[in-house]
């Protein structure tokens, strides 16, 4: 007499575990379609951002874009910083500048 007791309760536990799966791989499926929205919106900002010049971070510039930009040597930029004329950060490899700072030095040359 107690096994069609436990059919049902086998039964019981059958669809509630498919339904479990269910709800999980719906929630899996909706993390999925946000983080594919997030990467396109950010392959979109990285696209638009190659098509708009960058001066630098958060107003600072790498030497080498300030030489392109400013038309002036490394060496100008070595012997301002060496005399602390320019102050600078050095990031890794990399020299930045504040641009305020550029801007100010190179009117006061000019």
């Amino acid at each position: 007499m107690q096994a069609p007791h436990l059919h049902l309760i086998t039964e019981k536990l059958v669809v509630f575990i498919s339904l479990f799966k269910f709800s999980i791989m719906k929630y899996i499926e909706e993390k999925l379609d946000y983080l594919v929205k997030k990467v396109d919106e950010l392959q979109k900002g990285i696209s638009k951002s190659e098509k708009i010049p960058v001066t630098g971070f958060n107003g600072f510039i790498t030497q080498a874009d300030a030489v392109k930009k400013y038309h002036v040597s490394k060496d100008w930029f070595w012997r301002r910083r060496n005399t602390g004329q320019l102050p600078f950060k050095k990031l890794g490899s990399k020299v930045y500048y504040a641009e305020k700072d550029l801007f100010n030095l190179l009117e006061d040359f000019s």
